[in-house]
């Protein structure tokens, strides 16, 4: 991943004949290197594995070429949803990210914004030099676009509205919508990028696209229930309920209980801190988790029967076989 990034020299080469060194080393150095100790923390490197995984899945040969288009469609993945993260944590004043603290509060709110939107474009340089044709390089360029537009909208709506305002009719489709375009989006993405470097055509490839989507809306419902636990960033728990920003856990909350025990929901949120007690006594009385790990598992299930349609293989297909694994695996953990 380190070696998906500019360093020093490569940034004088981007910046032109005659650029200073030391200009070139001090760019890398406020630019850069924030994104490399990112990048250095642990992390699932679910997208870039998505990536690998669509292109298998097409069929493709096992090439050098192609091989290495994969690895470079994958770092960039990796790379966008860094930035992602960066930008996300300081519109939200998170403290903590893959363990240890937010960017933000360790080079500032400038300079971690600027390094959080230059990783929305760095990726662009990797996957236009991933040896494709020119037509595939342009699908793959506005898929990339597409993508990232729609996760705008997302965000757009994630910092809008506090959930609560909502009436309960309105919660669980607002949580959806932003869970859909702000994570679903960049989920698609990834298994795009692989289906076009695997040589899909444009049907299989929206196969694919529309699966990981709906992973991603998985992933992201398993990401929020995990706020419930802190089990993985034990600093970050409640977070999301604090802010009152629209996720599953409030969706799931709308849609299975009353106005009554729904407004018992917002009472017990807003009391998190002092009797945390409240919230903990209302999500088993409703059995949120075991009811939202029964509904991804559904969810799953429909994505990867549709999808094995659309490419006609069989459940056996070992690609299709690597998917569903790596889907159960995402379950289990939370």
């Amino acid at each position: 991943m380190d070696q998906s990034l500019p360093n020093a020299a490569d940034l004088a080469g981007l910046l032109g004949r005659g650029t200073e060194p030391g200009i070139a080393a001090q760019v890398e150095a406020r630019l850069v290197a924030p994104a490399r100790e990112l990048l250095a923390r642990r992390s699932k490197s679910l997208r870039g594995r998505l990536v690998a995984v669509a292109c298998d899945l097409i069929g493709a040969e096992s090439t050098p070429s192609r091989l290495a288009a994969v690895e470079k469609a994958a770092a960039a993945m990796e790379l966008l949803h860094a930035g992602s993260l960066i930008i996300d944590d300081i519109q939200d004043g998170s403290p903590q990210r893959r363990g240890g603290p937010s960017l933000h509060l360790v080079y500032g709110v400038p300079s971690a914004l600027c390094t959080g939107n230059w990783l929305y474009f760095w990726p662009m340089r990797l996957l236009a030099d991933l040896g494709l044709d020119a037509l595939d390089e342009l699908r793959v360029l506005k898929c990339y676009n597409n993508a990232l537009e729609k996760a705008h909208y997302g965000q757009a709506l994630d910092l809008s509205v506090k959930v609560d305002a909502l009436e309960r009719s309105e919660v669980s489709a607002y949580c959806k919508a932003v869970i859909a375009w702000k994570t679903g989006t960049i989920t698609g993405l990834a298994m795009s990028l692989g289906a076009i470097v695997g040589g899909a055509d444009a049907a299989e490839e929206a196969a694919l696209r529309s699966f990981g989507e709906r992973f991603g809306m998985a992933l992201q419902m398993f990401d929020d229930l995990g706020d419930l636990l802190g089990r993985i960033e034990p600093s970050k728990r409640y977070e999301d309920l604090r802010q009152r920003k629209p996720n599953a856990v409030w969706a799931l909350a709308a849609e299975l209980s009353d106005d009554e025990q729904f407004a018992a929901f917002r009472r017990a949120v807003a009391q998190v801190d002092s009797e945390p007690q409240l919230l903990a006594a209302w999500l088993e009385a409703h059995e949120i988790t075991a009811r939202a790990r029964q509904q991804i598992d559904r969810d799953m299930t429909d994505a990867l029967l549709s999808l094995q349609n659309a490419l006609g293989v069989s459940a056996d297909h070992q690609p299709l076989r690597m998917l569903r694994q790596l889907a159960e695996s995402l379950i289990d953990a939370y």
